[in-house]
């Protein structure tokens, strides 16, 4: 269970350690991609 928050909060933080790059790589857009979609699977299995 832990890694059910775990992971989300990991790839968030992967995300912001681009956002200090001015020309961040295209991975950086990927990453905030999956950690939305991580997100919100982590709010879908909470609430069944």
């Amino acid at each position: 269970m832990l890694s059910l928050y775990s992971i989300p909060t990991i790839v968030r933080n992967m995300f912001l350690s681009f956002s200090r790059i001015e020309d961040a790589p295209d991975i950086a857009l990927k990453l905030e991609d999956a950690w939305v979609e991580l997100d919100a699977l982590v709010m879908e299995c909470l609430s069944e």
